[in-house]
C-alpha cells in the first residue's frame, strides 16, 4: 500500500501540474479512495486478489492528499506558508492516530486485544491530542500578534 500511495502521489502531482490546478486531481483521488473503502465495506468477503486490487486502488487514490500541502501553501500569505503546511501535516498525523485509537486497533502485535487495549491506546494518545491543542493555541497566539 505504501508503494501504491507513493505512485499515487507522483501521478496526481504530475496530473496537477499538467492541468494547472489542484482541486480536480484531489477530488479524483478522493473518489478512488472512497470507492475502494465502500466496496470493501459492503463486500468484506471478496477473493484476496480482488481485495488486493481494491486496497492498491484505495492507497493510490490516497496519494492525492499530497496535493493538500501545495494547495494550502498557495492559499495563505507567503509569510504563513510554512505554518499552514505544518498544520496540514499535524492534521494528517492526528487523523491516523485518531483512527487507530478510536477503533481500538493498531498495526502492532497487540492488534485486536479488545477493550483493555483500546483504553490503553486512548489514554496514551490523549496526551498527543493535548499537545496538539497546545500547539494550536500557540500558533493562534502568534498569528494574533502579527
Amino acid at each position: 500500500m505504501l508503494i501504491a500511495f507513493a505512485a499515487g502521489s507522483l501521478f496526481f502531482g504530475a496530473l496537477s501540474d499538467k492541468l494547472k490546478q489542484r482541486k480536480l486531481p484531489y477530488f479524483l483521488g478522493a473518489i478512488f479512495s472512497i470507492s475502494g473503502f465502500i466496496i470493501l465495506g459492503i463486500q468484506p468477503e471478496l477473493p484476496i486478489a480482488l481485495v488486493s486490487v481494491l486496497l492498491w486502488a484505495t492507497a493510490f487514490g490516497g496519494g492525492s492528499m499530497m496535493l493538500s500541502f501545495g494547495y494550502v501553501k498557495e492559499s495563505v500569505p507567503h509569510h504563513l506558508g510554512a505554518t499552514a503546511v505544518g498544520i496540514v501535516n499535524l492534521g494528517v498525523m492526528l487523523g491516523t492516530t485518531g483512527a487507530e485509537t478510536r477503533t481500538g486497533c493498531n498495526s502492532g502485535p497487540l492488534c485486536g486485544c479488545g477493550k483493555h487495549h483500546r483504553r490503553v491506546l486512548k489514554s496514551r494518545y490523549d496526551l498527543v491530542y493535548a499537545g496538539a491543542g497546545s500547539v494550536g493555541g500557540h500558533i493562534d497566539f502568534q498569528l494574533d500578534a502579527e
